[in-house]
């Protein structure tokens, strides 16, 4: 009796031109970063409810694509802009929080003045107005992938550095220690 084989996902790709900085591009590339890959997790995201023309459908639209950003931020320990409010000078980023179960906050930092602290907020309808378009979030999103790793190869490197000078001055050491027992 043969064994029913179990149809494979055949999603239709089509190829589309985005108008992104070359040098987001050139360091994307340079980190391993699949932009395709992204750029389509993210739009798939954002997309995902297509009804509803409310503020509410466009804070959780935003809400889910910063929910799917996430993951890389996470992975490369880093953080985006997503917004700024230009009439409190201040700048919105994603924040993670550990402690509140990979729950994805906007850190609101104030740029100037007193008491310059970041305060977290959920996405909601007030600041939706102070939020970058989806493809300049992408673009942000992508140059700070990049950075970081970046950042994370260059302390890859540095460690790798430090450990062949440990085993170097570890060899020189056994190789004193031999010498005097010799004598």
């Amino acid at each position: 009796m043969e064994t029913p084989k179990i149809a494979k996902d055949k999603t239709e790709k089509q190829k589309l031109t985005l108008g992104i900085d070359r040098g987001i591009i050139d360091r994307a590339k340079a980190a391993g970063i699949n932009i395709s890959a992204i750029t389509e997790h993210l739009l798939r995201s954002i997309t995902y409810d297509p009804k509803g023309d409310t503020t509410e459908t466009v804070v959780k639209a935003y809400q889910a694509l910063f929910d799917a950003m996430w993951p890389l931020l996470d992975k490369y320990d880093t953080t985006v802009e997503v917004g700024r409010d230009i009439d409190h000078n201040a700048v919105l980023k994603i924040s993670l929080e550990p402690d509140l179960s990979k729950s994805v906050f906007l850190t609101y930092i104030p740029l100037v003045g007193e008491g310059r602290r970041p305060s977290l907020f959920p996405v909601h309808e007030e600041l939706v107005s102070y939020l970058y378009e989806p493809n300049v979030i992408l673009q942000n999103l992508i140059l700070a992938v990049s950075q970081g790793a970046q950042k994370n190869r260059e302390k890859v490197s540095e460690l790798d550095f430090a450990l062949r000078l440990v085993k170097a001055l570890s060899n020189d050491r056994n190789n004193q220690e031999k010498e005097e027992m010799q004598i």
